[in-house]
């Protein structure tokens, strides 16, 4: 697509008018890594792309007031421990975000998944959710099967459904990311696992998770989920996950 970009640099707002394609933008990480700002606007909305981890405060603060004079919405593309994406309806919002994200960007990240329990679905909830929430039944291929093994005194996946999310993005293989029974990702999208199971109950969460996807790069990873336990005396549950915006902030 044809855009505007404006390259922000100590501060320095630069304009330049270029022709954009993902070879150009795969290109650019060197200048991002260098605390530089890009921002890009055309007739679908504004992009600020940035590392939130660089000497890049007065760069986006160039950017925050060149804002003003830009359509919406607004995309806000950072990386803080993995890349993340914020949609804001107008570049009024997109300019406050950027003054609380510049207030707390120094703030050390304790937690790799952030959790949202709710007890209905609300926005952003897919028609395969509210249905597998309210029926409490889905397909099979659509969804991950666990079970809790004593041996490991983990839940392990069993099953990676056909046509699950986790299948789409990493396929089948119970040896994909998703399915390691250690480490921080692990550890904490389990511990809803247990109170399905005690309570024998479908739980709903909205989940904001650092995952490293199949081209290797670390991304903040927005989805909702269904936690739907089997027959009573059973270990075993499903899950149901679709990629939609949440309710969760990482900072």
């Amino acid at each position: 697509m044809v855009a505007h970009v404006f390259w922000i640099v100590d501060g320095r707002v630069s304009p330049r008018d270029v022709y954009l394609d993902n070879a150009e933008a795969d290109c650019e990480s060197t200048r991002f890594r260098a605390g530089v700002v890009r921002v890009v606007y055309g007739r679908l909305g504004t992009e600020v792309r940035w590392m939130a981890d660089t000497p890049c405060v007065g760069s986006v603060l160039a950017a925050s007031e060149l804002l003003k004079t830009l359509p919406g919405p607004v995309l806000l593309r950072y990386l803080l421990a993995g890349w993340v994406e914020e949609r804001l309806p107008t570049p009024v919002m997109a300019e406050e975000r950027l003054n609380v994200l510049l207030s707390n960007c120094d703030r050390m990240l304790q937690r790799k998944v952030l959790l949202k329990s709710l007890p209905t679905p609300q926005r952003a909830t897919t028609p395969l959710l509210d249905k597998v929430f309210r029926s409490g039944v889905g397909d099979a291929e659509l969804a991950v099967a666990c079970t809790y093994d004593c041996s490991e005194e983990a839940f392990v996946v069993e099953k990676i459904g056909s046509k699950s999310v986790i299948g789409h993005v990493f396929g089948t293989s119970l040896a994909s990311y998703p399915c390691l029974t250690w480490g921080a990702y692990a550890h904490e999208v389990a511990k809803s696992y247990a109170e399905a199971l005690d309570g024998r109950e479908v739980i709903y969460e909205q989940v904001l998770a650092l995952m490293q996807l199949p081209d290797k790069v670390q991304r903040w990873v927005p989805y909702h989920r269904l936690i739907v336990p089997d027959a009573a005396g059973s270990a075993s549950l499903r899950i149901y996950s679709e990629r939609a915006p949440v309710d969760i902030q990482i900072i």
